[in-house]
């Protein structure tokens, strides 16, 4: 079952943005023109967004190139409620979730819409996470403050393959920090975490540095500058540098030491009015190497991620 499970999470997890443990650096603008770009929906709106994420791995190994690839289609809805806080509740449903890899000739293909008839554990928990019932508490500045409904996923997970004694509370662990603290998480950190913690007009810039989790832990640093606001809808783009934490152990692939740095770039429309994402696109190149049997071994992952969003209520 282990092999399957990791198939599914690094497809849904590829991908590097800044995490919701961001230190934001800006300078204070006075003055007229000045926005305050913040999330702001209205109680009782809903939002759908599409979501592609392509990801493309070269190996060099024993003279030979071997390349993987890997692709994921998302339909992902959020229904928009406040608490008596004041803070935003996001309740999320997926709706589509179609996963595609190719390693060498293998392919394998992957759809949630099939959990209920295949035999494939992969796509059965695939049919859990669509099934599910997910809220997401976010502040106005798109911190996520908590996530639940993922750990009850876990446990129809472990209910649906009969999981029993170790074996279930290691795959209840990874579970729960794959798909709650990767997947779930990481993906409404994509939406919402790219505000500045000032009002700023157009031309000016500022900073996120991060540290994001995963089985090779990055710090990503990024700038990102309001280059226009036209019709209601203000344009953000972004650069960063992606470098591997080489403090953070165990920093491997599947056993294998990383070594791995980067840049990205991201393209960004928001509603000024509510905070909301329209469209993103992100591109990521990232290069090193992994140390595996006394070998070193080169590696590049090139990753795009395109989101469209639309309200729908």
């Amino acid at each position: 079952m282990n092999n399957y499970f990791y198939i599914g999470i690094l497809i849904l997890a590829t991908g590097c943005k800044a995490g919701d443990n961001s230190d934001k650096k800006f300078e204070a603008v006075e003055g007229e023109n000045a926005y305050r770009l913040v999330l702001n929906p209205t109680a009782g709106s809903e939002y759908h967004y599409d979501i592609t994420n392509q990801s493309e791995m070269n190996v060099e190994a024993n003279d030979k190139q071997v390349e993987n690839s890997s692709k994921s289609d998302i339909g992902l809805t959020y229904q928009v409620d406040r608490d008596s806080a004041g803070l935003f509740l996001l309740k999320m449903r997926y709706d589509k979730i179609l996963l595609h890899t190719k390693t060498d000739k293998a392919e394998t293909e992957m759809d949630a819409a099939n959990a209920a008839v295949s035999i494939n554990p992969a796509e059965k928990m695939l049919g859990i996470l669509k099934d599910a019932e997910l809220t997401a508490v976010l502040t106005r500045t798109g911190e996520v403050k908590s996530i639940s409904g993922y750990k009850e996923m876990g446990e129809k997970m472990l209910a649906e393959f009969g999981e029993s004694g170790h074996d279930k509370n290691m795959i209840q662990g990874q579970w729960e920090k794959s798909i709650g603290e990767g997947i779930i998480r990481k993906g409404m950190t994509e939406l919402f975490n790219i505000f500045p913690d000032t009002l700023v007009r157009v031309g000016d810039k500022w900073k996120l540095s991060s540290r994001q989790e995963g089985e090779v832990t990055m710090n990503v640093k990024a700038t990102y500058q309001l280059q226009e606001i036209e019709d209601g809808i203000a344009l953000i783009k972004s650069e960063g540098e992606i470098i591997s934490d080489k403090t953070a152990r165990p920093n491997t692939i599947n056993g294998a030491i990383a070594d791995l740095n980067g840049t990205q770039k991201g393209e960004y429309r928001i509603e000024v009015k509510t905070g909301m994402m329209i469209n993103s696109n992100i591109t990521s190149v990232v290069k090193g190497t992994v140390q595996a049997m006394g070998h070193e071994v080169p590696v590049e992952i090139k990753t795009k991620i395109k989101m469209i969003g639309k309200r729908v209520r």
